[in-house]
């Protein structure tokens, strides 16, 4: 384990996930006391595929390898693009880890430089991970993403939208005109394939209202 390099153990960590094997305790401790060693190698993609897969395994980070790698997080966050955003934000909503808010604010800045970049998953990710985690992100970022969301709405499948509208109503975030629209639209054209659990948050009427659970996540990818 000591020759490995940072890359190298988050591979491993992504290739356990990817196959949905948990590694044994040994092996999985070992990683971890190696994350900590390389932790400042670590760069945005690295921690959010680490993120991921603790995530997608269901596993919690100890405690002294997550706030060192969120620590990090913070001053990786300028060179984060929108899939790393999304999975970490995803990834710490997974797990029930509230974002600090020197992170908050760190994210809010990067989802509004890079906001044109964010595709359909990206945005309903980052949504409805601070929806979970009854955190209210800043009106530029909701105003950024939302607009986002409005130039690519024609990329958006039944779960983000359900994931948007959930993430909006759990947080009592009034979406803009244009914002509404869209979601209208979009959901009307993707009607017939919506699953019944993705119902309840469909319809713009659930805007008003704060109904927690529906819609649930939408899987995030490692890359």
């Amino acid at each position: 384990m000591d020759e490995f390099v940072a890359q190298g153990v988050v591979n491993v960590l992504w290739s356990f996930a990817t196959l949905g094997l948990t590694p044994d305790k040994a092996l999985l401790a070992a990683l971890q006391r190696r994350c900590l060693e390389l932790v400042e190698q670590f760069e945005s993609q690295n921690i959010g595929n680490t993120l991921w897969a603790f995530a997608t395994l269901s596993l919690n980070p100890d405690a002294s390898m997550l706030s060192t790698l969120l620590e990090r997080a913070v001053r990786c966050m300028p060179s984060f693009k929108p899939q790393e955003i999304g999975n970490t934000i995803w990834a710490m909503a997974t797990l029930g880890v509230q974002i600090p808010p020197d992170m908050q604010r760190a994210i809010s800045h990067r989802c509004c430089a890079c906001s044109r970049e964010f595709n359909a998953q990206n945005i309903a990710n980052t949504f409805w991970g601070f929806g979970v985690l009854c955190i209210e992100p800043d009106n530029r970022m909701v105003r950024e993403l939302s607009d986002a969301a409005v130039r690519i709405i024609s990329e958006f499948g039944c779960q983000n939208l359900s994931n948007v509208l959930y993430a909006l109503g759990s947080l009592k975030l009034q979406p803009s005109d244009e914002l509404l629209r869209a979601v209208t639209r979009q959901s009307s054209v993707k009607e017939a394939e919506f699953k019944p659990q993705e119902l309840a948050s469909r319809h713009p009427q659930y805007l008003l209202t704060s109904v927690p659970g529906a819609g649930g996540a939408g899987r995030a990818t490692g890359a």
